[in-house]
């Protein structure tokens, strides 16, 4: 299933790759998945946009002008909601590969790109941000509605705690 197929699949994704065609073909390629992409040509304006918009998903060149992937993902990483980082390598060592996971990267992908694999790779990078924000969400929620509870039934939980209400004396 792609992700145009199922709109809820549908996320913000940032391409950061210095190579323009390569850039060009990648952001249109993710377009025609339904994703809405932000493609930019270097690290400093991949660190920007970082800072002043929200990505489910990002896919970094490791070697940009003014900052590499691993910077970008390094800042990525203090974001409070952070994109789930993909790193693009040309060279696609096994090295660059573990360097980029142990650096907190969702992934890795080769260039030259194969479609079938970025297409993979973003579809369940944006999935995990979404579930993680699901989490988030439900935990917020739940806190929430602890707290509510904690002061609604507080003096009443207390008093039948403390053994200074008898439960009897609430039947209607």
């Amino acid at each position: 299933m792609t992700a145009a197929a199922d709109p809820s699949l549908a996320g913000r994704v940032l391409v950061a790759e210095d190579e323009e065609h390569l850039g060009t073909l990648l952001a249109q390629f993710l377009r025609g998945r339904g994703l809405d992409v932000t493609l930019v040509r270097d690290g400093p304006a991949a660190l920007a946009a970082l800072a002043t918009e929200q990505f489910d998903a990002a896919v970094v060149d490791v070697q940009m002008p003014g900052a590499d992937g691993f910077a970008v993902l390094a800042a990525a990483g203090t974001l409070r909601r952070p994109p789930e980082v993909i790193i693009a390598t040309g060279n696609g060592t096994r090295e660059t590969a573990l360097a980029a996971l142990r650096g907190g990267a969702y992934g890795t992908v080769a260039k030259p790109y194969r479609m079938a694999e970025v297409e993979l790779v973003v579809q369940r990078a944006v999935e995990m941000r979404q579930l993680r924000d699901t989490i988030l969400r439900l935990q917020d929620e739940s806190a929430a509605l602890r707290a509510e509870l904690a002061r609604t039934a507080g003096p009443a939980s207390s008093e039948m705690r403390n053994g200074t209400k008898d439960a009897r004396d609430d039947r209607v």
